[in-house]
């Protein structure tokens, strides 16, 4: 590993002293953040912070709490993986993927089972058994056989299986991952980025398997592809970041917030290494905040760090200017944005497997109201498409559609909706007439029923 810089340092120390108040030491777990119960997966990054720091004891503990909770259960598309919590029950007869175990925990744990045994000295004894539950999962891997369009698992995936592939003398898991290698990279290359598009969140987990490709690879397929795309995806993440509101412009294909000043985004850590702490897209961490075991990546970031090209960092450090983007993702999918001075607009039309929900936001705003970031998306249960040109956001219905809208932002007890208008803190949007209904709860939730056709919303900053 490199010599951290102050930023990846600060981070770093900051992370592991939040983290050490949540560990268990009688079960050698880390609780979740609410002290319900605890987390397997997020355990295991903080024995490699744990390791790094020269504390073995902890570590060599967390780890083997760890290996407990992992299914040797051969034949079950649940082999391999890991349980989400110790109190989580078994999958039943006929499990469901999510519901009732997560598949991608193997991908996420022995990835960092091999990055421990690459970078610090364990036992022999140690290595072993995570040697075999390396194998576990990647036998489970091999099977399920993930998409190669499911970027984040899928880059992680190919690496294992690789690894697992050379030390243990499977040569179909060593052709497969070559596969899977080519095959994501074949995805990319189409049009320079990942179909599970602009995710604050998976992009970090894109850059970490990235950097694993770059600095671990076994091939050169590996070490070549993996810079390169580590290398494009910065560039991509480059012109969707408004640096003087610390968010990525939408849309979003899959998103846990739409602040990253109010909750933990992956892609953020990464952004802010190479940031003043005071600048970066992160929340307050001495107080309560969305997302938040996300912060237990930060080892992982921290100590792997990140090649960042030289024309990206302007873009994090300051807003570099106006532009209009336009983006094909994959065929007939297409991502429109605008980013201006003190706002930001983006759109995505009709994805092919996913409606609008609580991850995938086809529709966003930012904006800026007396220093801190405003937003609004759209929340609703039928597919739209929506391109943004400017100012300018059309939504293009296949029939008559209720648009509903869910908008968060300082002072929203000024706000005043009529017909055609609505006075918005820092924004104001003006549309073709139509009755607004108006309720809220933590937000402000405005509902507009649209005929069938394009139905345009019109955007303008204004002094606060």
């Amino acid at each position: 590993m490199k010599e951290l810089s102050q930023q990846a340092k600060y981070w770093f120390e900051t992370s592991m002293v939040w983290m050490d108040e949540l560990w268990d030491d009688e079960v050698g777990l880390f609780a979740t953040v609410d002290g319900s119960d605890h987390s397997i997966r997020n355990t295991i990054w903080y024995a490699f912070g744990l390791l790094y720091q020269g504390k073995p004891e902890r570590a060599y503990k967390a780890i083997e709490a760890v290996l407990k909770y992992q299914y040797d259960t051969p034949g079950t598309v649940y082999h391999g993986t890991f349980k989400r919590s110790p109190v989580e029950p078994d999958p039943p007869e006929n499990p469901t993927e999510w519901r009732t175990y997560d598949p991608n925990w193997r991908e996420f744990i022995c990835t960092v089972f091999l990055l421990m045994m690459k970078e610090f000295d364990l036992p022999e004894a140690l290595k072993t058994k995570l040697w075999l539950a390396i194998e576990k999962a990647a036998t489970g891997a091999y099977t399920r056989n993930v998409s190669s369009a499911y970027t984040n698992i899928a880059l992680m995936s190919a690496l294992l299986l690789d690894h697992a592939g050379k030390e243990l003398k499977k040569t179909a898991w060593r052709e497969r991952a070559e596969t899977m290698a080519q095959d994501i990279f074949a995805l990319y290359s189409a049009n320079n980025n990942f179909w599970e598009y602009n995710s604050p969140t998976y992009y970090g987990t894109d850059l970490y398997a990235l950097t694993l490709w770059r600095d671990y690879g076994l091939t050169e397929t590996f070490q070549a592809l993996g810079s390169q795309m580590e290398a494009g995806l910065w560039r991509d993440i480059a012109k969707f970041y408004h640096a003087d509101l610390k968010n990525l412009c939408g849309p979003f294909d899959r998103s846990y917030g739409m602040d990253m000043t109010e909750y933990l985004a992956l892609v953020g850590l990464y952004i802010a290494l190479a940031l003043d702490p005071k600048d970066a897209p992160l929340p307050d961490t001495t107080k309560p905040f969305g997302h938040a075991h996300d912060f237990m990546f930060a080892p992982l970031v921290c100590l792997l760090g990140t090649n960042i090209p030289n024309e990206v960092l302007p873009h994090l450090q300051t807003f570099q200017g106006e532009r209009q983007l336009e983006r094909i993702i994959e065929p007939g999918r297409v991502a429109t944005a605008f980013l201006g001075k003190t706002f930001m607009l983006g759109a995505e039309t009709i994805h092919p497997s996913r409606l609008p929900n609580s991850q995938f936001h086809p529709a966003t705003a930012h904006w800026q109201v007396r220093g801190n970031c405003a937003w609004l998306r759209l929340r609703c249960d039928e597919n739209v498409a929506v391109r943004v040109e400017a100012r300018t956001m059309t939504f293009t219905c296949p029939e008559a559609r209720r648009l509903r809208f869910e908008v968060v932002a300082p002072e929203l007890e000024r706000a005043e909706m009529a017909p055609g208008h609505w006075h918005l803190p820092g924004l104001e949007i003006t549309f073709a007439e139509q009755e607004v209904r108006v309720s809220r709860d933590k937000s402000l939730w405005l509902e507009l029923d649209v005929p069938a056709g394009d139905f345009v919303l019109n955007f303008a900053e204004k002094a606060t």
